[in-house]
């Protein structure tokens, strides 16, 4: 089958560049092309894939987009036919087969491994090099255990057929020794009827090449009613989205837990038939919510793409971090106009906003568009089948909570069904404080210690969400310390 050609707009549209730039890399001789007399610049799918693959480019979005898109005509392509009176439903578009080699024992193993790591709900497979050998780990409920099983790790020639396996999978077999930055790939595993999305990273280290495979399963995408939120959390959350502009913060230290809440919301957002655009970098769980997605290349920072924010066209936006002054003051001005939806590295409420007016953010705008900060962190949940009573636990959660008659806590057992570690399926903790009143005074202010007040009195913390589903017997008070340190 003849490689695909697509125009300097297509191709800037898929690399979020612009038509220029486009052709100025192919003047320099950096993107390949095809030129037919008096027609215009095509690019061919192979060099456009190779261009981004050597430049560390987020590979596996520009295959997806691949996909879905239509190439250009070339100029010497013959007429197209008329259509037949009753054309047929095309079939929906599909992500590059990759190469299969011949059956062999590293298939049946990467077989095995994918399944059980699906099964197991995990987040991602590590296969680290050791000495004449692969550890192979999953990654679920934010632990690392072994997988398959193995409690040492798998040995040549073994290993090296399973990562010859999964690397031709994911289109990289050909690689050179040392690339940098990191490969990465992307395949569809089937499984159980669906689907399972997984990008490979590829990434030489001193003891050798270190693949990790991080898996987007449709059945566990995230929901807000997933969440499993008390009823008066729901409806500040309800109610805030339902507004037509105002920023909404996600303020979490784990970029996995913003990543999560951030998609979900955005999902609740374009249920609501909203238009929806996205800034964000490449992250391990596709955004199917958003109806544009600007995905800064490798070596660019959200901050060089925020000048489109206020110009694009939707009134429900995401920006996955606001990481400095450009793109915070962007996302505020956007909020006039839209609900946006960002995300900021930061441990606190009070961290966050502080963070905001170092970045030379005017208080007085800020208070005005602000409608919520939503403060974020994930706990695993204990497993139903061997989670037994803790009573020095549930004397501790009532003495935090203020009570006199403790209720049942229980602590992790350990069983074959969560793998004996006592714990299965994780949950978001939420604190919820929406900037009105006294808060927002304190905001206009200027901040200081006012501010920090005024955040204490208000909503809930993370602590107080925490003890709630420990009290409802979901996690551990270990865990809760475990995730937000020892209460004070």
């Amino acid at each position: 089958m003849a490689d695909r050609l697509f125009s300097t707009y297509q191709v800037a549209e898929l690399l979020g560049a612009t038509p220029g730039m486009v052709v100025e890399w192919v003047q320099k001789g950096l993107l390949p092309h095809s030129k037919h007399a008096d027609g215009p610049l095509r690019i061919p799918e192979e060099g456009l894939v190779q261009f981004v693959k050597e430049r560390g480019g987020d590979l596996p979005g520009i295959l997806s987009r691949l996909a879905a898109q239509e190439p250009s005509r070339s100029p010497q392509a013959p007429a197209r036919p008329a259509a037949p009176a009753q054309p047929a439903r095309p079939s929906p578009p599909s992500l590059p087969q990759p190469k299969q080699p011949p059956p062999g024992e590293g298939e049946d193993l990467a077989r095995s491994l994918l399944t059980q790591a699906i099964d197991a709900g995990a987040d991602a497979i590590h296969l680290d090099p050791v000495p004449n050998g692969l550890l192979l780990r999953l990654n679920v409920d934010g632990l690392l255990r072994p997988a398959g099983g193995l409690d040492r790790p798998l040995s040549d020639p073994q290993a090296a057929d399973l990562a010859e396996r999964l690397r031709r999978l994911a289109r990289l077999e050909d690689l050179p020794e040392r690339q940098d930055p990191p490969a990465q790939g992307l395949f569809v595993f089937p499984s159980a009827g669906r689907s399972v999305t997984i990008r490979l990273v590829d990434q030489p280290t001193p003891q050798g090449r270190r693949l990790v495979l991080h898996l987007a399963d449709p059945a566990r995408t995230a929901s807000l009613d997933a969440l499993n939120l008390p009823q008066s959390q729901r409806e500040i959350l309800q109610d805030v989205l339902a507004q037509p502009h105002g920023l909404v913060l996600i303020v979490a230290g784990d970029r996995a837990t913003r990543t999560v809440l951030l998609h979900t919301l955005l999902g609740r957002l374009a249920d609501q038939r909203r238009r929806t655009a996205a800034l964000e970098r490449p992250s391990d769980l596709p955004l199917h919510a958003a109806r544009s997605i600007v995905n800064p290349l490798v070596g660019q920072s959200i901050g060089q793409w925020a000048w489109m924010l206020p110009r694009l066209d939707a009134d429900a936006l995401l920006v996955s971090d606001l990481a400095d002054p450009r793109t915070a003051h962007a996302a505020l001005e956007a909020a006039d106009k839209a609900i946006v939806l960002a995300g900021i590295d930061a441990n606190s409420p009070a961290d966050a906003l502080q963070r905001l007016l170092d970045m030379g953010m005017e208080p007085w705008p800020l208070s005005l568009s602000l409608r919520l900060i939503a403060h974020a962190a994930t706990v695993r949940l204990l497993c139903p089948a061997c989670k037994s009573p803790d009573d020095q636990a549930a004397d501790r959660v009532a003495r935090l909570n203020g009570q006199d008659q403790p209720r049942p806590a229980f602590a992790p057992a350990g069983c074959p069904a969560c793998g004996q570690s006592g714990y299965a399926g994780r949950a978001v903790l939420l604190g919820l404080t929406r900037i009105e009143g006294d808060l927002a005074r304190a905001l206009r202010s200027g901040g200081g210690e006012a501010l920090a007040i005024a955040l204490q009195a208000g909503g809930t913390s993370l602590l107080q969400a925490g003890l709630a589903k420990a009290r409802a017997g979901l996690t551990s008070l270990a865990e809760i310390e475990r995730v937000l340190g020892p209460p004070r």
